[in-house]
């Protein structure tokens, strides 16, 4: 999740953390909101666990604005229709 994070910040530069941050700092240094996201995401990606190439060929063609996180699944879920459509018939 670190690097989807660090990956989407590197895009989005501020936009994309400000979008989470909410102020308050935990004990380890890190923002409350920006790990609360962190781990939601977490926990509704995992279902592309066993196609993580969806994620990687979303990260490869973000949109302009800053995804949240229903629009970031739609769009995992586009690339992982492309992925099976462009993959070749099992042939039997």
């Amino acid at each position: 999740m670190s690097k989807i994070f660090q990956e989407l910040q590197g895009n989005y530069g501020t936009k994309f953390i400000n979008k989470w941050k909410i102020g308050q700092t935990l004990a380890d240094g890190q923002d409350a909101g920006i790990v609360n996201a962190r781990r939601v995401w977490a926990e509704k990606l995992s279902g592309f666990a066993d196609n993580p190439e969806a994620i990687g060929e979303t990260l490869k063609a973000l949109p302009d604005e800053v995804p949240d996180l229903p629009q970031f699944l739609n769009l995992c879920r586009e690339s992982a229709k492309r992925l099976q459509l462009a993959k070749p018939a099992l042939q039997h």
